[in-house]
C-alpha cells in the first residue's frame, strides 16, 4: 500500500465514523435519485478488494461479490451489513481481473455472470465471461456452466462495468479509459455457447458520464481526473434504466420504449449524490426493494443503500 492510499484510507475513516455517528447527511437535491444511507461495512480480509457485487436471486438479504485480481477465482458470500458468510471456489476458472457481477433468472434458475474484463496495461488478447448457476452460500465449490471468450474488434480495452440485457441475451460493456466512453454488445448463447472467440461489437460512444469540476479538480487534484471512468453498471431486468458508477458519483439513464441502450445512455442521467467513496467499484440493484447497494475497493469499505424514489 502506497503513502497516499494509506492518508485516503484515514480521511475515509474519518469520514465514516462522523456518518456512522449521523453527522453525515446528503443535501436535498431534486435531480438526485435518492438520499444515500450507510448501511454495513466490509471488514473480512477475504473481501478486501470488492470489484463487483449483485443481490442473490435465492436469498433476498444474501449478496455476492467478488475480488479483484491477485485473488483466487471464488465468490463471496456476503449480508446486507457487509459480514462475510463464506467462499465459493469457481472451478475451471481463472481471475486474471475480475471486474463485475451481475446476477439473472434463465429458465427460472438463478445465475451469476462473473466478468474478467480488467486489462489496465490493454494487453489482453482476449477477456473471459464466466457463468455458474447461483450457489448456496455454504457450498464449497460451484462449476462452470459457461465460459465465453471475448475479443474486440478494434483491439484491446479496460472494462470494468458491464450489464446484461436479458430480453435479448446480450451483454453491454462499457470502455473504462475511453473519452468518450465506448458502449460494446456481445450476444451471448446460453444453450449453446461457441468454442471458439467472440467479438464484441461497438454500438457507438456517449459522452454524458461527468468527468471532474474545476473545484474537484483542485480540491483532489490526485483522484479528480478519474471521477469520469466508469467502475461498475447495473441494468433493470425490465430494461427501464441502467445505472452507471464511477469515481465520481453514480448516474441513472432512463430507457424509454423503442430507445436503445445507446440512445439512453446519450441522455443526461440523473445523479445519486453519493459522497466521496475512493475506488467506488461495486453497484447492485434489488427490484423487489428498489434499491442499490453500493461498496468501494479496500478496506475496510462502506456499502451504501441508494433507494428510488
Amino acid at each position: 500500500m502506497t503513502t497516499w492510499q494509506r492518508s485516503l484510507r484515514v480521511l475515509v475513516l474519518l469520514f465514516w465514523s462522523s456518518a456512522a455517528a449521523g453527522t453525515f447527511a446528503a443535501e436535498p437535491d431534486q435531480s438526485v435519485v435518492g438520499a444515500p444511507n450507510l448501511v454495513g461495512m466490509l471488514r473480512d480480509s477475504a473481501i478486501a478488494e470488492v470489484s463487483g457485487m449483485t443481490i442473490s436471486q435465492r436469498h433476498p438479504n444474501l449478496l455476492w461479490a467478488v475480488n479483484d485480481s491477485d485473488h483466487p477465482a471464488a465468490l463471496e458470500a456476503l449480508d446486507r451489513h457487509g459480514g462475510h458468510l463464506g467462499t465459493v471456489d469457481v472451478l475451471g476458472a481463472h481471475n486474471i481481473d475480475w471486474e463485475d457481477l451481475q446476477s439473472f433468472q434463465r429458465h427460472q434458475v438463478p445465475h451469476l455472470l462473473i466478468a474478467d474484463t480488467g486489462d489496465n496495461g490493454g494487453l489482453r488478447s482476449e477477456i473471459s465471461i464466466y457463468v455458474v448457476v447461483e450457489p448456496n452460500p455454504d457450498d464449497r465449490t460451484v462449476p462452470l456452466s459457461q465460459h465465453f471468450r471475448i475479443r474486440f474488434g478494434d483491439g484491446p480495452h479496460d472494462v470494468e462495468a458491464v450489464f446484461l440485457d436479458t430480453n435479448k441475451d446480450t451483454l453491454y460493456l462499457i470502455g473504462k479509459r475511453q473519452r468518450p466512453a465506448g458502449l460494446y454488445a456481445v450476444p451471448l448463447n446460453f444453450e449453446k455457447p461457441p468454442k471458439r472467440r467472440i467479438t464484441a461489437r461497438k454500438v457507438g460512444t456517449f459522452a454524458t458520464i461527468p468527468g471532474a469540476t474545476p473545484e474537484e479538480i483542485e480540491r483532489l487534484p490526485r483522484y479528480a481526473r478519474y471521477f469520469g471512468q466508469a467502475t461498475g453498471a447495473v441494468a433493470d431486468p425490465n430494461g427501464s434504466f441502467v445505472v452507471v458508477l464511477t469515481y465520481k458519483d453514480a448516474f441513472l439513464f432512463e430507457r424509454h420504449f423503442g430507445q436503445s441502450w445507446l440512445e439512453a445512455l446519450r441522455q443526461p442521467p440523473k445523479p445519486f449524490g453519493l459522497p466521496f467513496m475512493p475506488q467506488a467499484e461495486a453497484i447492485a440493484f434489488d427490484p423487489g426493494m428498489e434499491e442499490f447497494l453500493i461498496t468501494t475497493e479496500n478496506l475496510p469499505a462502506p456499502i451504501l443503500s441508494v433507494k428510488l424514489p
